[in-house]
């Protein structure tokens, strides 16, 4: 069993941003890795559950509510992806003045986003000091013109008509009849009653962050361990688009695993495997671990273990 602890950030003229601190009874020890999860669009940190049960065994694991999710602050102003990151450097500042986990400096952090979490995942990365690695699964990284219009139309719907209007449509591709009933009608669910539980504005909003973001940018930036996995039954960021996204960045590692875009609820042991074997090998996976560099001349390339800012 693992202690969850329930936190709130409580900085002035800031939005209200839940996390939750997670690890075995021997709580916190800053020795621990610091492992933070940042979960999809329309997710919350209930969708790390299954994730963190496995993974709290050796990491120190924060899981945030990115704004207007979860237990999060129900903002509506807009914002973009690079505020989404600004508000991850408040949780970990207040995660770390509370001391609960250990001075990000001394004590650099891994990061794992997934889907939309990934976008802040990369930026962030990208811009702050204190970073060990980067693991950005389903990774959506970049929207074209088409998805663009998508999500603006998803947005408009939701907050004109609710959740339950745009539900069917948005599950459709991320949680397939496939995974429904290889997982049970009850995992899925469970799902879509959290789904249909967030604020329509909210929601709104993060599909335009989303939208106006292209956090692919950020790749090149990265200068620390970074995987990148795929879901083999992911129908919104297929394997094969994921796996571009490394071929010009020797840096990137390439894997993937038996799942859809909701990896985390649909493959959570497969996930959390992956993630500890990287962190395992701290960047340098090799064949053995059924992983992949985006390109075969990176196979001896030193990888640092801090982000330049």
């Amino acid at each position: 069993m693992h202690d969850r602890i329930h936190y709130w950030t409580t900085a002035p003229a800031s939005p209200s941003l839940h996390y939750t601190v997670s690890s075995v009874t021997s709580m916190l020890e800053h020795a621990r890795p610091t492992l933070v999860l940042l979960h999809e669009l329309g997710g919350s940190v209930d969708s790390w559950n299954a994730v963190v049960q496995s993974l709290a065994r050796r990491f120190t694991v924060l899981c945030a509510d990115q704004r207007g999710h979860g237990l999060s602050e129900k903002t509506r102003s807009p914002y973009t992806i690079e505020n989404l990151a600004e508000d991850l450097h408040a949780v970990l500042s207040d995660a770390a003045a509370r001391g609960v986990i250990g001075d990000i400096d001394r004590n650099p952090i891994w990061l794992l986003g997934l889907a939309a979490g990934a976008a802040t995942a990369a930026v962030y990365a990208a811009h702050h000091h204190g970073v060990a690695g980067v693991i950005l699964c389903c990774p959506a990284l970049e929207v074209d013109a088409e998805r663009r219009d998508y999500l603006e139309t998803r947005a408009q719907r939701a907050v004109e008509e609710g959740m339950s209007a745009i539900v069917e449509a948005s599950l459709a591709r991320s949680y397939p009849p496939l995974l429904r009933e290889r997982l049970g009608m009850p995992a899925f669910e469970d799902y879509r009653a959290r789904f249909l539980a967030n604020d329509p504005v909210a929601y709104a909003n993060a599909n335009r962050a989303l939208g106006g973001g292209q956090a692919r940018n950020a790749l090149a930036a990265l200068r620390l361990p970074c995987l990148m996995l795929a879901g083999k039954h992911d129908l919104l960021r297929p394997s094969a688009q994921v796996r571009a996204l490394t071929m010009d960045h020797p840096r990137i590692v390439f894997s993937e695993i038996d799942a859809g875009h909701l990896a985390a609820v649909q493959a959570p042991q497969a996930l959390a495997a992956s993630v500890e074997r990287f962190i395992d090998a701290d960047g340098l996976s090799t064949t053995e671990h059924g992983m992949s560099r985006g390109t075969a001349a990176a196979a001896s390339a030193p990888l640092p273990h801090r982000v330049n800012a």
